[in-house]
């Protein structure tokens, strides 16, 4: 992860109402990208300043008010990149958090645990691979990042916090493989983890099909991948970029971003936004929704309505008829289809 936090982004380049761009380019709030873009303010019909906060840090934004009734279709069109740009400020400022948290790398949990967890390692080991076999990781108050690449060996990167230097010389990385050929990386801790230990992973490996990642307190990326991905986090975004298969994504504190989909998806956050991108092979049924913020559907000449309104959309891709459901509770969604 990046460590300079001077100038983390909240929204994109002043005046752009492209509403990918508005709210932060085609690689949205990318958790790889978190720390290279500046913001500027927006521009609205009507504005008033607005403050958000985020534990210690004050962000001030200037927010849209509620604009006039437009008369045209382009005008709308505004209208609607500027709800789902001003959608996008809560999702950016998760993604702040997230970013903190991991430069100061320590979990959420110490700010209410006694023991700090202050002794920290890297190890690193190898595991021959098995080509077309699964991955199971778990990882804990710490970031996840799995990627492909290489070709004979599984790459696994730990990154330990513990609240002793003796507990952390007992902490144990296991990597074994199920009867069916899928490789578990856990962390094992002495006599219990204690709440403001944690344990981050970052995984090379040459393929994977089917992919089960866990985490709390961190943020999950996977790139390259293959198979059902079944992806869990509770606080942090998820990215997930080039996946081939199906993906099952929740989180409860952070936003979601797909790359490239030609599958199936189940994204589901309570506090984000959802930026999708699907490539032109995609076929089926999106259905989106959200309690407060705005939905936008871009692009795709075979893409029709089924139902559209300013919370809510349903819309059929390519002729398919599989639903792929997008939920967020405070957040906007943005999904754009590939030509």
């Amino acid at each position: 992860m990046p460590h300079n936090l001077g100038h983390l982004p909240l929204l994109g380049s002043d005046g752009d109402m492209d509403v990918v761009d508005a709210i932060g380019g085609p690689k949205f709030a990318r958790l790889r990208a978190l720390l290279g873009r500046t913001r500027g303010s927006t521009e609205g019909h009507g504005t008033q300043d607005c403050k958000q906060k985020n534990r210690s840090h004050v962000v001030h934004l200037t927010c849209p008010t509620r604009p006039r009734r437009m008369r045209c279709g382009r005008m709308e069109a505004n209208m609607n990149r500027r709800m789902a740009m001003v959608s996008g400020l809560r999702y950016g400022l998760v993604y702040l958090g997230l970013a903190i948290f991991a430069h100061m790398q320590v979990g959420c949990a110490c700010a209410y645990s006694s023991e700090q967890a202050t002794f920290m390692e890297v190890r690193q080991i190898q595991v021959a691979h098995q080509a077309g076999m699964g991955l199971d990781v778990e990882a804990v108050n710490g970031n996840l990042i799995v990627k492909r690449g290489g070709d004979a060996q599984v790459q696994i990167k730990a990154e330990f916090r513990c609240v002793t230097q003796e507990r952390l010389a007992m902490l144990r990385v296991t990597a074994d493989r199920r009867e069916d050929g899928t490789l578990v990386v856990r962390s094992e801790w002495p006599e219990g983890r204690r709440s403001s230990e944690g344990c981050a992973f970052i995984i090379t490996i040459p393929d994977a099909k089917g992919v089960k990642l866990a985490s709390t307190n961190g943020g999950i990326i996977v790139e390259g991948l293959a198979g059902e991905a079944y992806l869990r986090t509770s606080n942090g975004g998820i990215d997930v970029t080039r996946h081939d298969g199906s993906i099952d994504a929740a989180t409860k504190n952070g936003g979601i971003a797909v790359i490239g989909a030609a599958h199936p998806l189940q994204l589901q956050t309570s506090n984000g936004g959802i930026d999708v991108e699907l490539t032109k092979a995609f076929a089926g049924e999106v259905d989106l929704k959200t309690s407060n913020g705005a939905v936008v559907i871009r692009g795709g000449q075979t893409m029709k309505y089924i139902d559209r309104k300013n919370t809510a959309a349903r819309a059929t891709i390519n002729g398919g008829t599989t639903v792929s459901r997008m939920r967020t509770s405070n957040g906007g969604i943005v999904v754009t289809v590939g030509n």
